[in-house]
């Protein structure tokens, strides 16, 4: 299988300002049932940590963390704790 074709168009984003933009896609989407909300972006690579209190929250979490133009990979670090 083939590696994926890099985006085109705009010019990449340093990692400190595509940390940023994740973690504004991410609050966007899911609001305020993320705790302690942490992204750390190198090359590429977003580590998302922190908790939120649904798995279906999760997924919106992840998926829209995956939109952000830039992302290549997403490492997953968030908990799931209901109440």
């Amino acid at each position: 299988m083939s590696a994926p074709l890099p985006r085109v168009g705009r010019p990449r984003l340093a990692d400190e300002q595509l940390s940023h933009a994740v973690s504004q896609a991410v609050r966007a989407r899911c609001g305020f049932g993320i705790r302690s909300l942490t992204v750390e972006v190198q090359e590429g690579t977003a580590v998302l940590g922190g908790t939120i209190d649904s798995f279906y929250g999760k997924q919106l979490m992840l998926h829209a963390a995956r939109q952000v133009d830039g992302v290549q990979q997403i490492v997953d670090e968030v908990g799931v704790v209901s109440g």
